[in-house]
């Protein structure tokens, strides 16, 4: 056990570990909670320092001091440890977010279709222009949802999904794709975190219910 939970915190939708040994989560709500070993959940950012959105998904940068945070209403959020918030906009409805390398990749739903952007990022105050890096809903599937992302250090980027078989997909850097691990995994993809080595922790869905946290073999190192 790490920390004490409440039941104001549960069910956190997005977590990642900061440099400061903290672990920060959101729940779909406007604000970011801080969690701290044995101390029980408070909020860190909220309305006051400037969340105007329901945050979905969080992750620090390689360094783990700059929190970046994707909104409800296509806003990302640069969030400092000490509470400094800086807005950048992208077109849609954000689901996931993760740094990898020097940029960030976001899944968006706009315009009704599941959307993987691009986002250099310049320094810890600078976004470059939003690059549409790859149509999911016109290249693999009109009706399924994006859940999720993680990325490889060679550039693969694995796009967790809502399929209750075969839901993790892989988009090679030549932007070729392919289900990854036909036939092995049959649920609903809930989160994707890569871990220090070459596994990846996948928490699934069936039928509406987190269940199992599931183990995955990548045979290769994630992005950072």
């Amino acid at each position: 056990d790490f920390a004490p939970g409440t039941t104001a915190t549960t069910f956190f939708t997005s977590m990642t570990y900061a440099s400061d040994n903290s672990i920060y989560g959101v729940k779909r709500i406007r604000g970011v909670y801080k969690v701290s070993e044995n101390v029980s959940p408070v909020a860190f950012v909220a309305s006051a320092q400037g969340v105007t959105d329901n945050i979905n998904s969080i992750n620090f940068d390689k360094a783990r001091n700059v929190l970046w945070a994707g909104g409800g209403t296509g806003i990302v959020y640069r969030i400092t440890l000490d509470k400094n918030i800086k807005k950048y906009n992208v077109n849609g409805n954000i689901n996931s977010i993760k740094v990898v390398q020097n940029n960030l990749f976001i899944a968006s739903t706009t315009d009704n279709k599941e959307i993987i952007w691009k986002v250099p990022i310049i320094s810890a105050d600078s976004l470059g222009i939003p690059e549409l890096y790859f149509d999911v809903s016109t290249e693999i599937d009109s009706v399924i949802k994006i859940i999720d992302i993680a990325a490889a250090q060679d550039g693969d980027l694995y796009i967790g999904t809502n399929k209750a078989a075969d839901p993790i997909y892989v988009v090679h850097p030549d932007l070729t794709f392919e289900v990854f691990y036909p036939g092995i995994l049959n649920s609903a993809v809930y989160s994707l975190v890569w871990g220090n080595d070459k596994y990846v922790y996948m928490t699934n869905t069936v039928e509406s219910v987190n269940t199992t946290i599931l183990k995955i073999d990548m045979q290769k190192l994630g992005s950072q």
